[in-house]
């Protein structure tokens, strides 16, 4: 039976309703899901992976890694330690919120092997920690209790004895 004004069948006319509401429904996912994804991208990201100049990218890769000398420190301390080693890592900052961002950062570095903190959560020292390794990792800081294996990228490596 055909709707008032219209040719086609009422089942035709509601069939033909529902495609154009599920196709609505269908740009407006889209449309939301495309926004989403938007919105998640990290701006200096994109502009590195579209931007081929050096000093771009220099600049960002400094702002990702506030202290590249610490990370140099920490490739040649893994590179003249073993698997299974323990390495007090001792640092200029005492305060652990400062602390603790480059105590796991050597953490992660230096896997494989155990890196001792000089601080606890209170910021009070761990002695003991420094005395428990075979190694001291000296960031900046003047260590001379031992053997300097290495020196080099404002620190020193230390085999205790």
């Amino acid at each position: 039976m055909p709707v008032a004004g219209c040719r086609l069948p009422v089942a035709s006319v509601l069939r033909c309703l529902t495609v154009q509401r599920a196709s609505s429904s269908r740009v407006l996912a889209i449309a939301l899901f495309s926004a989403i994804v938007v919105m998640a991208v990290d701006p200096p990201l994109l502009i590195l992976a579209l931007d081929r100049s050096a000093e771009r990218r220099e600049a960002l890769s400094r702002r990702a890694d506030p202290s590249p000398e610490l990370a140099a420190f920490l490739g040649e301390v893994r590179a003249r330690t073993r698997r299974g080693d323990s390495i007090a890592l001792l640092l200029p900052i005492r305060d652990w919120p400062a602390y603790s961002g480059a105590y796991f950062r050597a953490s992660y570095l230096l896997a494989g092997r155990e890196v001792l903190p000089i601080v606890d959560e209170q910021g009070r020292a761990l002695r003991g920690n420094v005395a428990r390794a075979t190694w001291v990792a000296a960031w900046r800081v003047r260590y001379d209790a031992g053997t300097v294996v290495w020196a080099g990228h404002e620190g020193v490596l230390v085999r205790k004895q």
